[in-house]
């Protein structure tokens, strides 16, 4: 209700600005020509855009907050130790359970009900001299000089067939800057691969 509020403000100030400038173009172009009008277009279309980014800044906001707030998923969250965190989610061989987390979403998982991983280890390397400048290397070859890891995470399947995806990483870094990633990275893949074959349950 707080965001369809915010929503509709917003849009109100948006109209009001367009009415404005609309008045604005229509004087400035009636006495001080067409260079004046860009210029007021500019800063219109600067205006906007910055009220749409604030926006975009404030939805994610009231998400972490709601999330937060949720009484269950603290109550849930505080099985596991802050050394469990992967991204947003958390792993816990201790207990062995994965609480999988996604924006306001959340879902807490048996080790037993996983059935099948997948890692995602996205990168490409920066020496290459191919057309595009990259080359995406598969995943499980490992890391080596010169790469640059794009995305580090799982994708898990548990019993009923659903995926769910466990992102430790997404973003542009070259592997001498990622040890301590790297290294959590593949404890999380050792992790999911003691689920699947049975030393977790």
């Amino acid at each position: 209700m707080g965001v369809l509020i915010m929503l509709t403000v917003l849009l109100g100030i948006i109209i009001v600005m367009f009415f404005i400038s609309a008045c604005v173009l229509i004087f400035e172009l009636l006495f001080y020509g067409a260079g004046s009008v860009v210029l007021v277009v500019l800063s219109v279309v600067l205006m906007v855009g910055s009220l749409i980014f604030n926006r975009q800044s404030s939805e994610k906001k009231v998400k972490r907050k709601e999330l937060k707030e949720d009484p269950n998923f603290e109550a849930v969250k505080s099985q596991f130790e802050p050394i469990d965190k992967y991204g947003d989610s958390y792993v816990s061989s201790k207990i062995g359970k994965v609480l999988w987390v996604e924006g306001i979403r959340w879902k807490l998982f048996n080790a037993s009900e996983i059935v099948e991983y997948n890692v995602i280890e996205k990168k490409h390397n920066e020496n290459s001299d191919n057309i595009l400048g990259k080359v995406v290397v598969e995943a499980g070859t490992g890391f080596h000089a010169g790469d640059v890891i794009e995305r580090l995470g799982v994708v898990f399947t548990v019993a009923d067939g659903n995926e769910y995806e466990l992102l430790e990483f997404d973003g542009n870094e070259p592997t001498k800057k990622m040890e301590s990633t790297i290294s959590r990275h593949n404890r999380l893949v050792r992790l999911f691969d003691e689920m699947v074959n049975g030393k977790i349950n």
